[in-house]
């Protein structure tokens, strides 16, 4: 890596409230939407897209900004052209206050580091938790080469119609109990996702079962839980940490937690992962 960079991943912002971001809150936590021009290191080919003019069209469009996350490494001259993510909700939805509602989330960035993405998000307003769509439901990808202002927000429409298909595989998450032994199976397969073939030796699996508030507590130690229960607690866990590691060994003692995952590459490879995988309990219990 250059001597002269430093790289590193500011947590999503949100609003308290959960109300929609204005340009002055994007541009102090994601500069790098504003960009009026690709990197320096581009070629010729490449097709600059504003983030800045498509949170405009989508805007238009009916979706609003409720959160916004930018990667920090900068070049020396501090030209912000790094990868960055928004996440919209449709205004109609906002208007219902609903344990959960279907968001649409852009990567973006000006330095070739990704393509233009789009997938389908969840939030659930109990938690402020922010999940993201498996590959089932299809994610766009659109290269910077040739495409159009206008398509982009046409994938983003097509995206948002997918709203009633994910609604129908939250139901059949809530609907799915799983006996505790299955939600061991579960919380072994997620830990691997995370933290490799050697989990065991970092990390107590059962532990991430534990829930983060009374809310999603909805079943007794050891008892069943419904697919939708034991992903969002797996899933939470993993994500924002704070779960209790194992002791290192021939290492002095001293207390460690699994550490938040806010890069925005990790963080959207795992959410994605671990929809699937609740996916397959639901499909195969």
């Amino acid at each position: 890596m250059n001597m002269n960079t430093h790289t590193s991943t500011r947590e999503l912002y949100r609003n308290r409230d959960n109300s929609p971001l204005d340009r002055n809150q994007v541009r102090r936590v994601a500069p790098s939407v504003f960009a009026d021009r690709e990197d320096d290191s581009r070629s010729k080919k490449y097709r600059f897209v504003s983030s800045d003019s498509l949170l405009d069209q989508m805007e238009e469009a009916g979706f609003l900004v409720v959160g916004a996350q930018e990667q920090c490494t900068r070049k020396p001259d501090g030209t912000p052209t790094r990868k960055h993510l928004i996440r919209f909700a449709h205004r109609d939805v906002l208007e219902h206050n609903r344990d959960q509602r279907i968001e649409v989330v852009m990567i973006n960035s000006h330095n070739g580091s990704c393509s233009y993405q789009l997938m389908a998000g969840i939030f659930r307003l109990v938690c402020t938790n922010g999940l993201i769509v498996g590959a089932r439901i299809a994610a766009i990808n659109i290269r910077h080469m040739g495409h159009t202002g206008e398509e982009v927000i046409a994938a983003s429409l097509r995206l948002a119609e997918e709203t009633p298909r994910i609604m129908d595989d939250i139901r059949l998450m809530q609907g799915v109990e799983l006996p505790y032994k299955r939600q061991v199976d579960f919380v072994h397969e997620a830990a691997r996702l995370r933290l490799g073939n050697d989990y065991e030796d970092r990390i107590r699996p059962e532990a991430l079962l534990s829930p983060r508030r009374w809310n999603d507590i909805g079943f007794t130690a050891g008892g069943q839980a419904t697919v939708w229960q034991c992903f969002n607690r797996v899933q939470e866990n993993l994500i924002r940490g704070g779960v209790p590691l194992k002791p290192q060994k021939d290492v002095v003692y001293r207390r460690r937690s699994l550490r938040a995952l806010n890069g925005i590459d990790g963080n959207t490879r795992l959410n994605r992962e671990l929809w699937d995988l609740a996916e397959s309990y639901t499909l195969n219990n």
